[in-house]
């Protein structure tokens, strides 16, 4: 209904601003859904290149320490300087509980021998400390950097728990390379410490010693945060089976490192579905909710160094990650804006079009149907097309109507030429009938006078009484029927005037008509 009463220039807006506004929204919200779906696709594909290169890099270093470790196991140098301390270990008779005394003179020399050799491989190779251990008991017989670790027995000693200890005790076990994850080590600062271990054999093949070496956390840290094309919050990261940080976050430096997490487990933890995931051996990729609570692209896949599991992280901000596709959004509604703007432009101009012709042609016959009547106005024909034809038989019609108007004007001077010659034939007959009543008036006092004569002399003779009688008679009947032409040619003369009262009307209205038309 509300369709009906509209006016045909604002169907006309409505219609273009429904067509174009509907497929061009159409075609906006699919191409954002796919050039969404595409930067989703290349920004998930982005970070699982980033994480798989980080991953890479992890294993490349534990792979670069086991073969570190196994290469100085089987060094002559590590050999000479085990005998040397051994031969000390022996020589003193350091017991199964007891600490190995470094503050001796013999040691000073036996240390100050091989350190050199010892702190340039550990530099080179980047590690933070190199131990030797005995077997047996588990003292801690060498050290590069000589903390407070250096003598103790991990054994028996305050350091029989630490992740050291740990380490040598699966080393002799397996009689192989072993990893021991990182762990609060109080002789560095209390920092967490990982180590890596592997057997000295001797000519028998028969473990006489330990070798550990320990892991650098700036080392990992340098893979894991380099930054190139990460973005301002992109970051790889590693977490522990304990859910702690495993590498130091970019993001959080104050709660999420190696350090600060083992500090405080309960804001350095990172228990998140990615951790979780891959924690259990799954790898994958999907939005989730970070540590910091922000919603990010998120791969993850498991890291396992000789028996421990690591989770591997890579992540950047979802608003980071899809900025591209608000400015993509931004940039379509501008577009959108102006495309609506455009089409109300073009709109109004088509419409305007097309409702002008139409309403100076409704004008027209609305001027004609109200008693304008000046035929000769035409309608101008600007266009080719359908309204162009419109206007055009619109002043087909007019001309048609004009010859028309014409043809009556002419009839009309014929009708008034006729009507004037019927007035002039009217005027004539009421002549005729005033001197036809004359004439028969004097006829009948002729009669008169000759049926007086004629009854006066009735006596004479009987023949002519007789045919007086019959001219008496006749005249009497040549009076009423004379009588009766007068009526007759009154009645006659009354129709005339009103026949020529009414054509002489007609003859004015098409006057009229004919003046229009010309």
């Amino acid at each position: 209904m509300v369709l009906k009463n509209m006016k045909l220039g604002t169907k006309l807006l409505v219609a273009f601003l429904v067509v174009g506004i509907i497929p061009a929204a159409v075609i906006g919200v699919i191409s954002l859904n796919q050039t969404g779906k595409a930067l989703s696709k290349a920004a998930f594909e982005k970070l699982e290149a980033v994480q798989h290169i980080k991953k890479g890099e992890v294993e490349s270093f534990i792979n670069s320490m086991n073969t570190d470790i196994n290469d100085l196991s089987h060094r002559k140098s590590l050999h000479k300087l085990y005998d040397e301390l051994k031969k000390y270990h022996d020589e003193k008779g350091f017991t199964a509980t007891g600490a190995f005394d470094v503050s001796t003179s013999e040691y000073k020399a036996i240390y100050d021998n091989h350190v050199e050799y010892f702190k340039e491989f550990m530099e080179k190779h980047g590690y933070y400390d190199i131990f030797l251990i005995g077997p047996a008991h588990g003292h801690v017989m060498w050290t590069v950097a000589r903390e407070s670790d250096l003598g103790e027995n991990l054994g028996a000693g305050p350091l029989k728990d630490s992740g050291l200890a740990r380490l040598w005790r699966n080393v002799v076990k397996e009689k192989g390379v072993c990893f021991e994850d990182f762990r609060p080590y109080a002789p560095s600062n209390n920092e967490p410490a990982a180590f890596m271990g592997a057997p000295i054999f001797d000519e028998n093949k028969q473990i006489f010693g330990v070798v550990a070496l320990q892991v650098s956390i700036d080392k990992i840290n340098e893979m894991m945060k380099a930054r190139t094309g990460m973005g301002e919050t992109g970051e790889t990261y590693l977490v522990g089976t304990d859910k702690l940080m495993r590498s130091d976050s970019y993001l959080d430096p104050a709660n999420h490192t190696v350090k600060a997490s083992f500090a405080n487990p309960s804001k350095g933890s990172v228990d998140t579905e990615a951790s979780r995931e891959a924690l259990a051996g799954n790898k994958g990729k999907k939005i989730i909710t970070d540590y910091n609570g922000n919603p990010v692209l998120s791969v993850y896949s498991p890291l396992d160094i000789f028996g421990t599991r690591w989770a591997c992280i890579a992540e950047i901000d979802e608003a980071e990650a899809f900025s591209e596709i608000k400015s993509i959004r931004w940039m379509m509604g501008i577009v959108f804006i102006i495309s609506i703007a455009a089409i109300i432009g073009v709109g109004l101009f088509l419409a305007r079009s097309i409702v002008k012709p139409v309403k100076a042609a409704v004008g027209r016959l609305k001027d004609i149907s109200e008693g304008e009547w000046d035929l000769t106005k035409r309608l101008e024909v600007k266009s080719r097309d359908e309204i162009g034809e419109l206007v055009k038989w619109i002043n087909t019609f007019l001309e048609k109507l004009q010859g028309i108007i014409k043809d009556i004007a002419g009839n009309a001077e014929t009708v008034s030429s006729s009507s004037t010659e019927l007035t002039a034939i009217s005027q004539q007959m009421s002549a005729g009938s005033e001197q036809t009543s004359g004439k028969a008036n004097t006829v009948a006092t002729a009669a008169e006078e000759m049926n007086s004569n004629m009854t006066s002399v009735s006596a004479a003779t009987e023949e002519a009484s007789t045919n007086l009688g019959m001219v008496a008679t006749a005249s009497e009947e040549m009076t009423s029927v004379i009588n009766e032409i007068a009526q007759n040619t009154g009645k006659a003369q009354l129709i005339t005037g009103e026949a020529v009262s009414k054509a002489k009307s007609a003859s004015d209205k098409v006057d009229e008509l004919g003046k229009a038309a010309k």
